[in-house]
């Protein structure tokens, strides 16, 4: 599923990152509350790690899809695997790829880190995201 925001698509896998982001802020903001230029670099970071790791997150759908057994809650989605590369880049355990085979997980853990921390701030009444530097 793709949502429409800001005239901007953003896929499952976006708006799981997203959503684990603003999470972590523990503040009532939305979509509507991330400055426009940001969001874009989001959404291109996210289509970025996604083209990087096609294979690897086929894997993940496919072990998900081969796991039909499972329930809903048990399964990997995209927006699931957008939830934990927020979480990994950001030195966080994850949370959902710990349901796919440990070496699979390692290999996200690893493609995750490489891309460097980013984090979350109000400016003004915006959100950014930024690259953090530490």
């Amino acid at each position: 599923m793709i949502i429409n925001t800001t005239r901007k698509a953003i896929d499952e896998f976006t708006l799981g990152y997203i959503y684990s982001a603003l999470w972590e802020i523990k503040a009532d903001y939305d979509l509507s509350d991330i400055y426009p230029l940001y969001l874009k670099r989001v959404i291109e970071d996210c289509r970025e790690f996604q083209d990087e790791n096609k294979d690897l997150l086929s894997e993940f759908y496919a072990f998900s899809q081969k796991n039909k057994h499972l329930n809903e809650q048990h399964r990997i989605s995209p927006e699931h695997l957008g939830n934990d590369y927020w979480l990994v880049r950001n030195g966080n355990d994850y949370e959902f790829i710990k349901r796919a085979p440990p070496e699979l997980a390692q290999k996200f853990y690893i493609a995750a880190s490489k891309k460097g921390r980013q984090k979350l701030i109000m400016e003004g009444d915006t959100l950014k995201f930024v690259l953090d530097a530490a």
